[in-house]
């Protein structure tokens, strides 16, 4: 999770958030 690029885990955890509320 750590070795990717900082604004691709940005992206990663608000779409796991998105699919948290739902």
């Amino acid at each position: 999770f750590f070795e990717m690029p900082r604004h691709e885990a940005m992206k990663a955890l608000e779409i796991y958030k998105r699919a948290g509320q739902q």
